[in-house]
């Protein structure tokens, strides 16, 4: 269930990254990325699947058996936001617009696995943290062969890529802000 980010904090529990990524604000901001890339990978130029609302769709036409079919037959490919970097304590709709490109799962994938995604202290990002990405997931937060749990959102890291971020993001419960 999609629920706006104030409603998410009100239930006053601790929320994983999937759960950021299911609200309205990150909605809304992915819908623009995806019209602003036409739906296309920026790496390998691909167009691929857009998840919406739980359902598939390729040109806007793809329903969510088509989807389970083509990836049974073929490796399937959907479009995601990648962040070019992260900033301690924000949000995942909080930052510049350029610091989100449109790629497909695989080179989303190549992406953390292959180059280290730089973390910040602050906005400024002139002090990078040094963290460790999640051994399972290689800080991609996403484990493709578990699509039918959670989406595929990583168990061990809750999908944030790396385990000290997860804990960055559990301190809202003892009231700290967000940017």
């Amino acid at each position: 269930m999609r629920l706006h980010f104030n409603e998410l904090v009100r239930k006053n529990e601790p929320f994983t990254y999937y759960e950021l990524l299911n609200t309205y604000e990150w909605s809304n901001l992915r819908e623009r990325i995806i019209v602003q890339y036409s739906g296309r990978c920026n790496d390998c130029k691909e167009y691929g699947t857009v998840e919406r609302k739980g359902k598939f769709y390729e040109d806007r036409k793809y329903s969510m058996e088509a989807s389970l079919i083509g990836s049974l037959k073929e490796k399937s490919r959907r479009v995601e936001v990648h962040h070019e970097y992260y900033v301690k304590d924000t949000l995942p709709w909080n930052y510049d617009f350029e610091c989100y490109v449109l790629l497909c799962n695989y080179c989303h994938y190549n992406r953390h696995r292959e180059g280290k995604i730089l973390i910040y202290e602050d906005r400024s990002r002139t002090k990078p943290l040094n963290l460790k990405p999640c051994e399972k997931c290689k800080g991609s937060g996403h484990i493709g062969k578990y699509w039918y749990w959670r989406e595929g959102i990583c168990f061990r890291c809750d999908g944030y890529g790396y385990p000290e971020l997860r804990q960055m993001y559990y301190r809202i419960r003892s009231g700290h802000e967000f940017n």
